[in-house]
């Protein structure tokens, strides 16, 4: 089917683009999260392995002890692909700041002063079928309130800093807490 062929050149795209980090909003429940759900039913039985995160992960060998970790699970995602870093930009601004709601609106609203609209599941589907064209206009909205969040916060260059700071990964310092950093000084410390 048509949904089919474009869920194909969904997982394509990632893997001629290669990237390293993926993320989203919400990753579990929406963003690739969904994205996943819907490709593994849509080609349960059609493709070997048809599991989306084993599609797009970066090796063959894709059971890793991360995925199986529940506390990573709680600190970051459900949603884990390996051989790359996915970044719940929710998770994320939950710890970073304090605010009332961690909607995406709410974020944006904070950081740029321009409020995203938020619709309900009901009235997405109802936009999808009366004004699509609404609808794509929000998702496009939507995507460029992550892409802002992503790169024009501190978040990502604070995570890179600190990494570097501690000496590990971008997606341990943002998901560890503070004994996981120390004994990477010290480890470091040590080796010298």
């Amino acid at each position: 089917s048509n949904h089919s062929l474009k869920q194909v050149q969904n997982r394509d795209k990632i893997k001629i683009e290669d990237p390293d980090i993926l993320v989203g909003f919400e990753t579990d429940n929406k963003s690739w999260g969904c994205l996943s759900k819907r490709f593994n039913v849509l080609f349960k039985g059609d493709i070997k392995d048809a599991d989306f995160s084993s599609q797009i992960s970066r090796s063959k060998n894709n059971r890793d002890s991360k995925r199986l970790d529940p506390w990573i699970a709680a600190a970051s995602s459900h949603f884990y692909v390996y051989g790359r870093i996915v970044f719940n930009l929710w998770r994320i601004f939950r710890d970073e700041i304090t605010l009332r709601s961690y909607t995406i609106s709410a974020l944006h609203m904070e950081f740029f002063g321009v409020m995203i609209p938020e619709y309900s599941n009901k009235s997405l589907l109802d936009m999808i079928e009366k004004n699509p064209k609404f609808f794509v206009d929000h998702i496009v909205t939507s995507l460029e309130g992550v892409f802002n969040l992503t790169t024009k916060t501190p978040f990502l260059v604070k995570a890179i800093e600190f990494s570097r700071l501690f000496g590990i990964d971008i997606f341990s310092t943002l998901t560890r807490g503070s004994q996981y950093r120390v004994e990477a000084i010290l480890t470091n410390a040590a080796h010298s």
